[in-house]
């Protein structure tokens, strides 16, 4: 691979990466009382979570479990942030139009993770 290749590969994570970062913002912020969804546009899927994802065990392990399920679909996570004050919401970016998926997996995802953790659903 050609150090152009590199370059613009390393711009598209870097740009992927400032994007889930604003978006988890907006999540955090706009919503907050939606407690976990995905949204689909130009070829990218949002994940979010708001559930207190710094201090939550299940909240963390519900990501685990999303990324097990993730590599066992064959889709690809390529960024990752957290709500940057508090630590509260969570987001990713996949590659390709995964929303059903998703919205069709994430509910019992978290339901597991309570259950691994501990926790209440």
């Amino acid at each position: 691979m050609n150090s152009q290749n590199k370059t613009k590969q390393q711009s598209h994570a870097d740009n992927c990466q400032q994007l889930v970062e604003c978006l988890v913002d907006f999540a955090f912020h706009h919503a907050c009382s939606t407690h976990r969804g995905a949204l689909a546009t130009n070829g990218m899927t949002f994940v979010f979570g708001n559930d207190g994802y710094d201090e939550s065990l299940e909240s963390q392990r519900e990501v685990e479990l999303l990324r097990e399920a993730l590599t066992a679909e064959g889709i690809q996570e390529v960024a990752f942030a957290t709500e940057i004050k508090e630590g509260y919401s969570w987001g990713m970016l996949l590659e390709g139009d995964h929303e059903d998926w998703v919205n069709d997996n994430l509910s019992s995802l978290w339901v597991e993770a309570c259950s691994d953790a501990g926790g209440e659903e």
